[in-house]
């Protein structure tokens, strides 16, 4: 009885988080607005950054299209993680560990939603830390992008 229990609600808070995944991204409209300058943290370069400002990603029908690229997506990995988690995942690089306050989380966990596509590389947008339903990071090439959806 035990584990019918621990199922149902596993499959609860799985439906709960694809729900919250679909709410955030399907059919929505983003602009990179900015990226982040961290001190500490190794990246392809600020110039790369400036040349995406501006650009629009779109999420729609299982694709991302961004920059008159479009990339179909094969796969969604959401996932919960706190800010411990996020310390051991990027410590150990060549660039010190990151903070949630790096990224501008304010709570005490954050979703992550991973997003497989095709043809590779991912684009922007594909890597995303979720700070609200109007505001998003997403990590590239080492730089963070700011997302801001638009109405």
């Amino acid at each position: 009885m035990k584990l019918r229990v621990a199922v149902f609600i596993n499959l609860i808070m799985l439906l709960f988080i694809i729900s919250a995944q679909e709410s955030v991204l399907n059919n929505t409209v983003w602009e990179i607005a900015d990226f982040l300058e961290l001190d500490g943290i190794v990246n392809v370069g600020y110039d790369i950054a400036k040349t995406n400002i501006g650009k629009t990603i779109i999420y729609k029908n299982n694709k991302i299209n961004i920059d008159n690229l479009s990339f179909n997506i094969t796969k969604v990995s959401v996932e919960i993680i706190n800010e411990e988690l996020l310390w051991k995942e990027t410590a150990g690089s060549s660039s010190r560990p990151l903070t949630f306050k790096d990224l501008g989380i304010k709570e005490d966990e954050v979703k992550v939603i991973t997003i497989k596509t095709e043809p590779t590389p991912r684009p922007i947008g594909s890597f995303l830390f979720v700070i609200s339903d109007k505001a998003m990071v997403s990590m590239k090439g080492g730089i963070y992008y700011i997302l801001k959806r638009k109405e």
